[in-house]
């Protein structure tokens, strides 16, 4: 501590402070513990606490300060190393001691493990912990284990050491620890149903969170539970709009809502009740100023964010065309709201939302085609028929609102790539492929944006052209399989089917896969800044396609290619493309799917709509009877009705 509190070289403090541990080792009343994560056989540290308090106490100075100068470097490998032997250690204490002092290493603890997210086919490091700890399984293996068991950890910690707030306020360890739960489920798509559980765990110790909300709306998406993210959207909109209009009465968002009963407190007196709680002191008081603290809104950004999830969710997942209408236009409002007051929004984020309220438009206008298919919306709620005749209106506005989203955003491929389709949709195919051919130049490795080249390509009867891209985006896609099999054979074994089991079987003379990869000391950013706050987690990227759903992708390719050769070449070496279609289909479905790492039934990939853009122009790739596929099975309206990328259809 000499050394660190004299301006003294961080390194040699921080070995100052981990030469403890050997100290620890002398007495043979205490071991070090070995953590679940990597071993079979933990075992908790050796001692009774009481009697060896002074001890832990000396040894959580150390490794806590170890931890801090350590996060103020770019090695993040022995930042966790330290993090890791703390928290072996803290797991036994009884939560009384300390409290405040794990709390905040907990977050330091999450921070960093989202910065050392280990690589795929990666070795886990060795020494584990500090001086000890090792495992042959796969870094990112054991660094799952890890994280669960984190969480499992902070909660504990947290309903033992933090109580329900008063009305108008938030629990501030709560949420700071929810925040960086959701950033780990950010990077690592699987762990959305742990934090989901997490986030309603928290809602038991906070009140009327906006962030909480904002955060469940989406991970409840991210999981497929659709009517719980609808209600929490719900609600997290009422809220908001609620606390907006409490603190700027003199704006008006219109979205009705149900009155509610009584008012929240005004900003000025909670200002008035913070001020007086900074003068207090003593462990009711510390309580008393983090919650006081926490007592803010949601941002202009992060509403208008959540407006646009919502959205998504109610068009793509719901299939609630109007009901996504209102709130893609209450997200323009905020922006114009934003405008009036001057206030500044990312041109990213104001793209966004052009580029939402485009992709609805056309949704509109597609359900305008299929009069009396309104109950196909989903929901349950009662919606009127969208007029036929404003079709051509619907269409005008949505190649409006996406192309002010490309001249906000230049560089989005999914502008371009979702402008293209309007433009297709309109029967305005030389627009259309040039909008497309930029939306590859963006982002080459989108399939989807090939198919629609490829369709295009054929209506205006360039069939070389439209046999080059389906090759395009087959190869591209066999690339991706490779890496994404490589990286699922990292994943513990299990239940390929979670809803439908199967007997499943192992070749026990075939070898493990070996990690072919050293260990690598990973390096980032330092994870404390100079002024001591802990770094924010990178922005949010768009998650990317599942495994099925990119399977689903390259066999629509597949049959487009097989319907072009069937153009270009004849009937006989069509039909040679459509054995290898089945042989492809048939080794990734059913039992043999596990030999390419796909971990779920692909139940439903040939099972949605194929139908979406309609006859371009004598095309000869085309919808056969449109009215008459939808009344055979009704259930495709709702999903063609997509934020995403739309699907596609031949004509037979």
């Amino acid at each position: 501590m000499s050394i660190e509190l004299s301006g003294g070289d961080g390194h040699t403090a921080i070995e100052a402070y981990l030469s403890t541990l050997p100290l620890l080792d002398s007495f043979e009343s205490l071991t070090r513990p070995t953590p679940s994560y990597i071993s079979q056989d933990p075992s908790p540290s050796k001692g009774k606490f009481d009697s060896h308090q002074e001890v832990y106490r000396y040894l959580s100075t150390a490794l806590s300060r170890a931890a801090v100068l350590s996060s103020r470097t770019t090695d993040v490998t022995r930042t966790l190393r330290i993090l890791r032997t703390y928290h072996s250690f803290s797991s036994s204490w009884p939560h009384t001691f300390r409290p405040v002092q794990r709390q905040r290493l907990l977050l330091l603890y999450l921070r960093a493990l989202q910065a050392g997210y280990p690589a795929s086919n990666t070795a886990c490091a060795n020494p584990y912990l500090v001086d000890i700890g090792s495992s042959q399984a796969p870094g990112r293996q054991v660094w799952k284990k890890e994280v669960l068991e984190a969480f499992k950890q902070g909660q504990h910690l947290l309903s033992s050491t933090t109580t329900f707030p008063r009305a108008g306020t938030l629990n501030l360890p709560v949420r700071r620890f929810t925040e960086s739960c959701v950033a780990l489920a950010d990077i690592h798509s699987p762990f959305a149903k742990e934090v989901v559980a997490i986030l309603y765990w928290a809602m038991t110790l906070t009140f009327q969170s906006q962030s909480l909300l904002r955060h469940l709306t989406r991970l409840l998406a991210v999981s497929g539970s659709y009517a719980d993210a609808k209600r929490n959207f719900d609600l997290y909109v009422k809220i908001v709009l609620k606390d907006r209009e409490t603190k700027q009465p003199e704006i008006s968002l219109q979205l009705k809502r149900r009155p509610t009963v009584g008012e929240a407190a005004h900003p000025d007196e909670i200002a008035r009740q913070a001020e007086e709680a900074e003068a207090e002191s003593g462990p009711e008081a510390e309580e008393k100023k983090s919650q006081f603290a926490e007592a803010e809104s949601d941002t202009t950004a992060e509403f208008i964010t959540t407006l646009l999830v919502g959205s998504r969710l109610l068009l793509k997942n719901l299939g609630e065309v109007e009901e996504a209408w209102r709130y893609a236009g209450l997200a323009g409002k905020m922006i114009s709201v934003t405008d009036q007051r001057k206030e500044h929004v990312p041109r990213d984020l104001r793209a966004e939302v052009e580029a939402c309220k485009g992709i609805v438009r056309m949704a509109l206008a597609m359900s305008s085609e299929m009069p009396g298919m309104s109950h196909l919306h989903g929901g349950g709620a009662d919606h009127s028929d969208v007029d036929a005749s404003n079709r051509a209106e619907y269409q005008s506005q949505a190649i409006d609102f996406l192309t002010t989203a490309t001249l906000l955003s230049p560089k989005s491929s999914k502008a371009q790539y979702h402008l293209a389709y309007c433009l297709a949709e309109a029967r305005q195919i030389e627009p259309a492929i040039s909008a497309i051919r930029t939306s590859l130049e963006l982002d080459q490795q989108n399939v989807q944006a090939w198919h629609l080249l490829a369709l295009l390509l054929s209506a205006s009867k360039d069939w070389e052209g439209a046999t080059k891209a389906c090759e395009a985006g087959v190869r591209i896609w066999e690339d991706d399989e490779e890496n994404d099999a490589a990286e699922s054979e990292e994943s513990p074994t299990g239940n390929p089917d979670e809803n439908e089991p199967t007997i499943g079987t192992k070749d026990f003379a075939s070898p493990t896969p070996i990690v072919t990869q050293p260990t690598e000391s990973i390096s980032a950013a330092p994870i404390i800044l100079r002024s001591g706050a802990i770094r924010s987690p990178a922005p949010l990227s768009p998650a990317p396609p599942t495994r099925s759903k990119k399977l689903e992708n390259v066999i629509r390719l597949r049959i487009t290619y097989k319907t072009i050769i069937e153009k270009t070449q004849g009937a006989e070496p069509a039909m040679e493309e459509a054995e290898n279609l089945f042989a492809f289909f048939s080794e990734r479905s059913g039992s043999g799917r596990s030999n390419f790492g796909y971990r779920r039934g692909l139940s439903g990939v040939m099972n949605q709509s194929m139908i979406s853009v309609k006859d371009t122009g004598g095309s000869y790739v085309s919808v056969a009877d449109l009215q008459n596929a939808m009344l055979e099975n009704p259930g495709h309206r709702t999903s063609m009705l997509s934020s995403e990328s739309p699907s596609f259809s031949l004509r037979r």
